[in-house]
């Protein structure tokens, strides 16, 4: 039982020493940006090429709701691309409905995981509405888009 105490104790020490932090070098400064044509979006996905963003998917409501029955509206799915040109502060809408109806679902979902190497994006799963299945679901396909082609 003493052995228990005295690591506890010993712990406890050790914490209180190690509280205190040299001071950071760094100062942030965040300055707003407004981006024409861009809606408020976030949970989507990004990638670059040149010097334009290709952003996909994610939510237009903000935080969602916390009642299970409207947590994710349908109307508030991001149903859109957007190219976004950093050095005029545009962004051109375009629209998915060329794309098959499941890749259109799955690229407006929410907080899908992505990761671009090199010219391409991959987009993985995804939470949202599938009319094709007409229910809410996490897409469990990989989705691979050439970003300059996509552009």
């Amino acid at each position: 039982m003493k052995a228990p105490l005295f690591s506890l104790l010993l712990l406890f020490s050790l914490l209180q020493s190690a509280t205190a932090q040299p001071d950071f070098p760094y100062h942030i400064q965040l300055t707003p940006r407004t981006i024409q044509g861009l809606p408020g979006l976030h949970s989507f996905a990004v990638a670059q090429t040149g010097n334009y963003w290709l952003l996909l998917g994610g939510r237009r409501d903000g935080i969602h709701a916390r009642q299970p029955f409207n947590a994710f509206p349908v109307a508030q799915a991001n149903t859109q691309g957007f190219i976004v040109d950093p050095q005029t502060d545009t962004a051109y809408a375009f629209s998915l409905v060329s794309l098959p109806a499941v890749v259109q679902e799955q690229l407006s979902s929410t907080n899908p995981l992505f990761l671009q190497e090199g010219n391409y994006l991959l987009f993985v799963g995804g939470y949202g509405f599938s009319a094709s299945v007409n229910q809410y679901l996490t897409y469990g396909s990989l989705l691979r888009i050439h970003v300059p082609n996509f552009i």
